[in-house]
């Protein structure tokens, strides 16, 4: 059993205070890859001047995502390494699309196939994962209920991440 111990908010490095913010105070990144000083930022925010550590999130010793990160880690913050450079994908057919998907990065262009595992680039994966539209819910069909409602982003072109590499 691993032991807890209480750091301050200001000692905690990025991947603790990720974690912390995440699993212990419910906070919501929306896949965005926060920067250490934000994360203390936000977590002083809410009033929390210390976080419960263990070994298993303590320090950047492993290779594994922060929670909410999205697979990746920034390699802005002094100390920290860039993790990840492929991802491996499928991107689903649908009733509509079953032709490639093109995915462009600063001017390259590269077509994936659908309902295949396919290891690409972690640009073209952040590319893929970015395409997003709004769809939006019909009203009942009732005289006077013909507005829109509940408009969402989805993914462009549903897909799943088996790993990064």
């Amino acid at each position: 059993m691993t032991e807890k111990t209480m750091i301050a908010v200001a000692d905690a490095d990025r991947k603790q205070l990720a974690y912390a913010a995440k699993n212990v105070h419910n906070l919501q990144f929306n896949g965005r890859d926060i920067k250490a000083e934000e994360l203390r930022e936000l977590l002083t925010s809410i009033n929390v001047t210390e976080i419960e550590v263990d070994g298993t999130v303590q320090g950047d010793s492993d290779n594994t995502p922060p929670t909410g990160a999205q697979g990746t880690t920034s390699p802005a913050e002094e100390g920290e390494k860039p993790v990840y450079t492929k991802a491996k994908i499928k991107i689903f057919v649908t009733e509509k699309d079953k032709a490639p998907v093109p995915l462009g990065v600063n001017g390259k262009l590269m077509y994936v196939p659908r309902d295949k595992e396919v290891e690409i680039p972690i640009k073209f994966y952040h590319a893929l994962d970015d395409a997003k539209h709004i769809i939006y819910e019909k009203g009942s069909g009732k005289v006077g209920d013909d507005a829109i409602k509940n408009p969402q982003k989805v993914h462009r072109y549903p897909h799943s991440v088996i790993a990064f590499s």
